[in-house]
C-alpha cells in the first residue's frame, strides 16, 4: 500500500477514540464531576474531530462555527457556575456531533490486531546498512545494572508506520554493541502484567497507535510500573496510543498530534541545549523533514514537562502542505521531545520518527539513545518543568 493512503485510514481510527472522548466527557459534565476542567476537554475533542471532518465533508465549516459557538457558551456557562445554561450547550455540542457523524456514517475499511513484531528482517540490506553506519559508538552513561528494555509495537485498526522496523533494528543493535540494555521485543500483553512488567527496567512503545490498554489489570500495572522507578519511551504515533486512558495520555506528556505533510522541513532548535540528552547537538539547532505533531491541547503544557527540543517557529515555514486547521498554537509553543518524572519513574518522548530516515541520522540516533538511557535509571537529567524555568517561553 502506499504511504500516502495511510493518513486518511489513521484519521478514521483517530476519529473514533476524540468521538469516545469527547462522549467520556459529556457524561462527566451531565454528572457535575469538574465541570470547568471536563468541559475544555470536551471543546478540545469536538475541535479534534472538526480538523478531520474538514476533509471529509464540505458542511464541516458549518458545523465547526456551531460548535465552536456552543463551546464558548460551555465555557462561560461553566466558569459561572450556571448549570442550566452549560446543559443547554452540551445538549446543542452533542447535536452537532451527532449530525457529522450521521453525514460520515459510511463503512469503513478496518484493520486486523497486528500483533506481529516488525523485525529486521522486513528491511533491505541498504536499509539496514544505513541504520548500521548510523549507530553511536559509545553509550552515554554506563549501566548501574544489566538493563531489560521491553519493547512493543503493537497496532490497533491501523496498519503502522514504515519506520517501526528500522526503529527495532536500531535499540536492539545499541543494545547489544554498546551493553547498555538487553531488548525483548514482543507484543504480548500479559507482558504488561505487573507479575511480567516488573521484571523489566523500562517499556519502549515503538509508534504503538490504537487502543491498546483496555484492560483494567494492565492499565493498574503500567501506571504501578512507573510510579514505582521503571521507565517509559515512546516516539511519534505513541501520542496516538489509547487517548481514551487520560492517565496515560498525562504519563506521556500529550495527545493525539495533528500535523501537515509527512515531509514537512522545520528548523528545530534547542530548549535544553544544557542537558546530556540534547549534548550531541554541542548547542546548535539543524534543519529535518519529518511528519512534525502539534500539540494544541491538554495534557500537554510546560509546567509539567522538561522540553529538550521544538519547532524554531521564527525559521519555520509553518504553512507547508496540506491545511491544518488544528495545528495551530497562539503561543507558538511546538515541542518535538521531552522528559519528565511520573512518580519515582521517568518519561521520555520524541515526536519524530515517521519516517526511517530518524533511524539511519547518527545524530538523532544519539539523542534516542540518551533518551533510552534516561529512562532506564542510568542518565541522570534534570526534569524540573520549563514553566518554571525562567527562560520558560517557546
Amino acid at each position: 500500500m502506499r504511504i500516502a493512503l495511510l493518513a486518511p485510514l489513521l484519521g478514521l481510527a483517530l476519529l473514533a477514540q476524540e468521538h469516545a472522548e469527547f462522549t467520556v466527557r459529556v457524561r462527566e459534565v451531565k454528572a457535575g464531576k469538574e465541570v470547568v476542567r471536563n468541559a475544555e476537554r470536551m471543546a478540545g475533542a469536538f475541535e479534534n474531530m472538526i480538523a478531520y471532518w474538514r476533509q471529509r465533508n464540505a458542511d464541516a465549516a458549518k458545523w465547526s462555527e456551531q460548535g465552536k459557538a456552543a463551546a464558548v457558551r460551555l465555557a462561560s456557562a461553566a466558569h459561572a457556575g450556571d448549570s442550566v445554561k452549560a446543559g443547554r450547550a452540551v445538549e446543542d455540542l452533542e447535536a452537532t456531533c451527532r449530525s457529522c457523524h450521521a453525514k460520515l456514517a459510511a463503512p469503513r475499511r478496518q484493520w486486523p490486531l497486528i500483533t506481529e513484531i516488525r523485525g529486521p528482517e522486513r528491511l533491505t540490506p541498504e536499509a539496514r546498512r544505513k541504520v548500521e553506519e548510523a549507530l553511536p559508538t559509545k553509550a552515554f552513561a554506563r549501566p548501574a545494572r544489566p538493563r531489560k528494555l521491553l519493547v512493543m509495537d503493537l497496532q490497533v485498526n491501523y496498519p503502522g508506520h514504515p519506520s517501526i522496523p528500522h526503529a527495532n533494528l536500531a535499540v536492539d543493535l545499541m543494545g547489544q554493541k554498546l551493553g547498555a540494555w538487553q531488548a525483548t521485543f514482543s507484543n504480548d500483553m500479559a507482558n504488561l502484567r505487573w507479575d511480567r512488567l516488573r521484571q523489566f527496567d523500562a517499556l519502549y512503545l515503538n509508534n504503538t497507535v490504537g487502543p491498546l490498554f483496555t484492560d483494567p489489570e494492565v492499565r493498574e500495572s503500567l501506571l504501578r510500573f512507573i510510579r514505582e522507578g521503571g521507565g517509559l519511551i515512546g516516539n511519534h504515533g505513541s501520542t496516538h496510543c489509547s487517548m481514551d486512558w487520560p492517565e496515560f495520555t498525562e504519563m506521556i506528556g500529550a495527545r493525539n498530534g495533528p500535523h501537515r505533510d509527512a515531509d514537512e522541513k522545520v528548523v528545530v532548535k534547542l530548549d535544553d541545549p544544557r542537558s546530556p540528552l540534547t549534548a550531541m547537538f554541542h548547542g546548535r539547532g539543524f534543519v529535518f523533514a519529518d511528519e512534525f505533531f502539534r500539540f494544541p491541547g491538554p495534557p500537554y503544557s510546560r509546567e509539567k514537562l522538561r522540553i529538550l527540543m521544538s519547532i524554531d517557529v521564527a525559521k519555520t515555514d509553518m504553512n507547508q502542505g496540506r491545511d491544518c486547521k488544528a495545528c495551530v498554537r497562539e503561543d507558538n509553543d511546538y515541542a518535538i521531545s521531552w522528559i519528565r518524572s511520573y512518580g519515582k519513574g521517568r518519561v521520555f518522548y520524541c515526536s519524530l520518527g515517521h519516517n526511517p530516515e530518524m533511524f539511519s541520522t547518527p545524530v538523532l540516533l544519539q539523542h534516542f539513545l540518551a533518551g533510552i538511557q534516561f529512562a532506564l535509571g542510568d542518565l541522570e537529567a534534570d526534569t524540573t518543568p520549563s514553566g518554571r524555568l525562567g527562560d520558560a517561553k517557546p
